[in-house]
């Protein structure tokens, strides 16, 4: 397992217990994964069929495929977070979709299982997009969705982070936020549109979420205005300015003779 995949395994298996209130329900943060969860949420135009959420995490996701009416599988790098998985269900009230520990890059699924795939914030933590996107596209029905998200590189609000760690205070921040968050690769997503192409992929929709004008981890001081300033620049996400936003959202259909 490459380094990078083994350092996110490690930090989201001991981010499995508090994972899902932290990031989803806290109301004094800025909601970014909630948000996203959203966005995807309303990207998605069919109900019926096998969808499969990859790095599933603590499954707020399959949960709501499941309710939408889709046969929900669930994959996930971190045996902690599958387990966060079934608890999350089991409290929803809902059936435990199909789920397994697994790798992005080498899925345990036949070709053309699934009508939707939804891969958020995982591709970030490889060491390329490639690999995946190729997964992703093999495991599509001809017609079949692909929902994936990566992080923005083209977004001007990683300048003030950039200047922060020229000048060495970053990692001065980080240590004193006790911030363990394994670092993400950022990516243009044009490139990640042109590999689509190659897989057989054609991207038919794209918003764009995360406005934080504050550098990471400053937000974590000035939680309130962040959010704040961040909630109102939302409106910004499908707009021809949006693409200043830390995330990007891409929709993807299967093209027939891929």
């Amino acid at each position: 397992m490459a380094q990078t995949k083994r350092r996110a395994e490690k930090f989201f298996s001991k981010q499995s217990i508090v994972y899902f209130d932290e990031k989803y329900q806290s109301p004094n943060k800025y909601p970014t994964l909630l948000i996203r969860h959203k966005y995807i949420l309303r990207m998605i135009s069919n109900r019926v069929g096998a969808a499969l959420d990859v790095g599933c995490g603590s499954s707020p996701m399959l949960v709501d495929l499941s309710k939408l009416g889709f046969k929900t599988v669930g994959t996930d790098i971190s045996s902690s977070m599958i387990s966060s998985t079934k608890e999350l269900f089991v409290k929803s009230c809902l059936d435990e979709p199909l789920l397994c520990v697994s790798d992005i890059e080498n899925l345990p699924f036949v070709d053309g299982t699934f009508d939707l795939i939804v891969c958020a914030g995982v591709i970030e933590y490889l060491n390329q997009d490639d690999v995946a996107l190729r997964e992703i596209s093999r495991l599509l029905k001809p017609n079949g969705v692909a929902i994936v998200t990566v992080t923005n590189a083209l977004t001007p609000f990683w300048f003030l982070e950039t200047i922060a760690k020229i000048l060495g205070v970053f990692s001065k921040f980080v240590s004193y936020m006790g911030v363990p968050f394994p670092k993400a690769r950022v990516s243009i997503p044009y490139s990640i549109r042109r590999i689509g192409v190659r897989v057989g992929l054609q991207e038919i929709d794209r918003a764009y979420f995360d406005f934080s004008i504050l550098p990471s981890p400053l937000n974590a001081f000035f939680p309130r205005l962040a959010k704040n300033i961040g909630m109102k620049m939302e409106n910004l996400s499908q707009s021809k300015i949006g693409i200043i936003g830390r995330g990007c959202i891409m929709k993807f259909v299967k093209t027939k003779h891929s």
